[in-house]
């Protein structure tokens, strides 16, 4: 009898289970949601709410001190702002807004979903742990996988974002970015940069490739012990391109529109300085001046010989065209391409480079391994150590890429598009080259 009384208590019990999730699952499939929202606006306040807000299990929450942008989204979705007075005086006053009913709350975590880092992501399958797995594979594959961004130190490809992947960027700039000026130098502007960190490697991975430009851990680390991630966007073109793309979104904040539109302002300062050909030539002399004198810490331990010797049977010398802000933008690279692993693992030694697999041979099979150079220094001083010991064609490319940099092509390169000339110049140093 006991027995039979379990066994009907347990088969209700799965009825019920089986009949919940089914109506929940008609509920988010066939109800309207209770907000609709255009793409850019859904990928706008997943930037926002990856930075800023808190994904749980009975309300949602976003504080922020940028009053208006608490309001905008207050406004979204039909809720109410209430102040948080700071009890030291030193902090600021928080604005906070919260939404607490369920099924609004669900419908909003399932539509930022797919936006969201895994960490987010893992708060929100938490909060929403009655609804079915099938849900979250529907919202799949989700934008930000580590596995499939750029890794620490790494440049990433030339990528154009979509406007939703501005907007998104936008969002988590307004929770998470600033924007620094350097006025160390006598010019008569400011140089300024784009700051971005975070604790979550795979979000500031996706800005990384969003901005086209690499990012690194901090020596520092969180009260916790969690590790600290950071993009610094400085080089002139990609800076200016991002922050006209980003304006239309971060308008919403006075503070950052300020601060943006300020920064458009003295890059178009700097263009105006440039101009002048008395400014670019003395750039110049200092840029090859600083080239002359640059010595990397291992270059008395490398045996340039059997470097040479490894290019003269090698293609390794090619030049880029790009647009840049001055028209072309010319560089060398050094790039050595062979199924040879140990060849190229010597040449990626000489200044700890990465070796990389780019593909694989359709007879053999056999898998083509990659490493290139781009730091201008670093190309220079390799091409001036290793050109007497070339001969034949590898000594002409080497001899015509060592004629760029003594050229006033040199300074449309887009690695100098930074260069002003100020209290740094007097020093031989260049702080937008690393």
């Amino acid at each position: 009898m006991t027995l039979y009384k379990t066994t009907q208590f347990f088969e209700s019990r799965l009825d019920t289970f089986l009949f919940y999730h089914l109506f929940t699952l008609s509920f988010i499939t066939m109800n309207p949601p209770f907000m609709t929202m255009d793409p850019k606006t859904t990928a706008f306040i997943a930037g926002l709410f990856e930075g800023d807000g808190y994904f749980g299990p009975v309300q949602f929450k976003l504080g922020l001190r940028d009053r208006d942008i608490v309001e905008y989204v207050a406004e979204l979705l039909n809720t109410k702002i209430r102040t948080i007075t700071p009890k030291n005086e030193s902090h600021q006053v928080l604005y906070e807004t919260s939404l607490g009913r369920n099924n609004e709350r669900d419908d909003l975590y399932i539509d930022v979903y797919d936006w969201l880092g895994a960490r987010r992501r893992m708060q929100v399958r938490e909060t929403l742990w009655q609804y079915p797995e099938s849900l979250f594979v529907f919202n799949e594959p989700v934008r930000i996988e580590l596995s499939q961004l750029p890794q620490i130190g790494e440049m990433p490809s030339e990528y154009t974002p979509s406007p939703e992947e501005w907007a998104y960027f936008s969002g988590y700039f307004l929770a998470e970015g600033s924007i620094g000026f350097d006025s160390r130098t006598q010019q008569q502007y400011d140089r300024p940069s784009l700051i971005i960190s975070s604790t979550d490697q795979d979000v500031i991975a996706f800005c990384a490739k969003l901005l086209s430009t690499p990012y690194r851990e901090l020596n520092r680390r969180t009260e916790k012990g969690k590790k600290v991630f950071i993009i610094n966007l400085a080089n002139f073109e990609k800076l200016q391109w991002t922050l006209k793309n980003i304006l239309p979104f971060v308008s919403l904040s006075q503070r950052h529109r300020e601060k943006v539109e300020k920064a458009l302002k003295e890059m178009e300062k700097r263009l105006d300085a440039r101009s002048h050909s008395s400014i670019q030539k003395s750039i110049r002399l200092n840029l090859q001046k600083e080239l002359d004198m640059f010595e990397p810490k291992g270059a008395p331990n490398v045996d340039w010989e059997e470097l040479a010797s490894i290019f003269q049977e090698h293609s390794f010398v090619y030049f880029v065209e790009t647009p840049g802000v001055y028209g072309v933008a010319k560089s060398v690279r050094l790039r050595l391409t062979s199924e040879d692993l140990q060849i190229v693992e010597k040449v990626a030694k000489v200044f700890g480079n990465k070796v990389k697999t780019i593909k694989e041979t359709k007879k053999t099979k056999k898998l083509i391994y990659e490493t290139q150079i781009e730091k201008k220094k670093y190309v220079f001083c390799i091409l001036k150590n290793v050109g007497p010991f070339l001969n034949g064609q590898a000594q002409m490319k080497v001899e015509e890429a060592l004629h760029f940099f003594q050229s006033p092509d040199l300074l449309k390169s887009r690695e100098y598009e930074n260069r002003s000339p100020g209290k740094d110049d007097e020093k031989g140093e260049n702080p937008d080259v690393k």
